[in-house]
Parts: structure tokens; sequence; C-alpha cells
């Protein structure tokens, strides 16, 4: 697994980067319920083209293995870009059991079938979301 996250309180902006559509969707709609904005990508090529559209996330969940543009080849693209982005925490969301990575920066490794609410508990340590969730 990699390192812990980081406890900081960053934007409430949820960058979701997977080609699973239930997932990704699933995913947005668990965040979004809880208060957070998410922007979602597919590829990593979309996403790309998203990160000129929006300030900075808040956290970045990541799958690497992905059509058009891989998350590695995306999050190293998305950093030349915008160095800045190398502040933001990365939760990496991958079904190669076992696999390490060598992308740095980190934040964390989960392994898909993904625990929601272990991956909602991490994003809530790096972001606070926009508005209070309506649950109890």
């Amino acid at each position: 697994m990699g390192q812990a996250v980081p406890n900081v309180v960053a934007s409430s902006l949820v960058l979701v980067v997977e080609d699973d559509d239930d997932l990704r969707a699933t995913m947005q709609e668990i965040f979004e319920a809880e208060g957070y904005r998410v922007i979602t990508a597919g590829d990593g090529r979309t996403a790309l083209d998203l990160i000129d559209q929006w300030e900075r996330p808040g956290v970045i969940l990541l799958d690497l293995m992905m059509p058009r543009m891989s998350g590695g080849d995306f999050l190293e693209a998305a950093r030349r870009k915008h160095p800045e982005l190398a502040r933001v925490p990365v939760v990496v969301v991958t079904g190669h059991a076992q696999k390490r990575f060598a992308l740095p920066h980190i934040s964390r490794t989960m392994q898909k079938p993904v625990d929601l609410n272990a991956l909602l508990n991490i994003v809530r340590q790096v972001c606070r979301p926009a508005r209070a969730s309506g649950r109890v």
C-alpha cells in the first residue's frame, strides 16, 4: 500500500478518473451525496482536458489501466502542464493486486473491488465538502 494520506484541508473538488462506467458513476453519486463537487473522466486524455477547465482538485482518484491514456501517463502530463498538481493527493484505485507502481506522490493505493466507505474516509482526510451532507 502507499503512504498515509496527509491530513490537509483542500478544495472540495474530487477528480475521478476511472474507465469502469458503473464504478465511476457510483463514486460520483456517493461523493456528491456527501457534499463534494465531482468531475469524472473515463480515461486519462479526457481527464487532462478537464484539468484545464477546473480549479485544482482536492484529491484525484485514479485508475491506472485505461484506454487512450493510462493513469500514470495522465498524472505525468498533468503535473508537467500544471506543476501545482504535485501537491494534490492521488489515490490509485486498481485491480492489479500486489503490483508496485513507480509513480511519485501517490498518497494511497486501494485494490478493486474498492471499499467505498474506506475511500470516502480517505477523501474526508484531504477535502472538506462544499456543503454539509443531508445524511444522518
